[in-house]
C-alpha cells in the first residue's frame, strides 16, 4: 500500500513539474513571437495558432491577450483586415480588467492596433473610437 500511495505522488509531483516545465516553453515561444513582431520582422498565423490552442487551454488572462493580439498582428500584416479585427476583438475579451495582473499596456497597444486597421481602411470615426479608448480626452 505505501508503495502505490508513493508510486502515485511520484506521478503526481512529475505530471506538476512537466505542466510548469511546457508552460515556461510555451510563453518563451509566445514572448519571442512578440520580440519579433517588436523587431517588424514577419511570421504567420500558423506560427502563432499553437499558441492560441495552448493558452486557450492553459493560460492566463494575460497570456490569452497577448495570444490572440499576436494572431491579430499576423492577419493584419497579411492584409487581411476582418481577420485581424477579429483576432483582436478576441483579445479584448480576454483581458481581465478587474485583475492587478491585468497587462494594461498590452491592451491599449490592442486598441491601438484596431485604430490602425480602421484608419488604413479610411473608417475614421471608427479608427476614433479605438484611439478613444486609450486616450480618452479625445471626445
Amino acid at each position: 500500500m505505501r508503495k502505490l500511495i508513493y508510486l502515485l505522488l511520484t506521478l503526481l509531483v512529475l505530471t506538476a513539474c512537466t505542466d510548469r516545465w511546457e508552460y515556461a516553453l510555451m510563453r518563451h515561444g509566445l514572448d519571442s513571437l512578440n520580440e519579433r513582431n517588436r523587431n517588424d520582422k514577419p511570421f504567420t498565423a500558423a506560427d502563432v495558432q499553437p499558441y492560441i490552442d495552448y493558452f486557450d487551454r492553459h493560460g492566463e488572462p494575460n497570456d490569452r491577450l497577448l495570444a490572440y493580439y499576436l494572431l491579430g498582428r499576423a492577419y493584419h500584416e497579411q492584409g487581411e483586415a476582418p481577420m485581424a479585427l477579429e483576432q483582436y476583438h478576441k483579445a479584448i475579451e480576454c483581458a481581465d480588467t478587474l485583475s492587478r495582473d491585468c497587462d494594461f499596456g498590452q491592451l491599449s497597444r490592442v486598441y491601438a492596433q484596431m485604430g490602425e486597421v480602421f484608419y488604413s481602411q479610411y473608417m475614421f470615426p471608427q479608427s476614433r473610437k479605438q484611439y478613444e479608448h486609450i486616450l480618452p480626452d479625445l471626445h
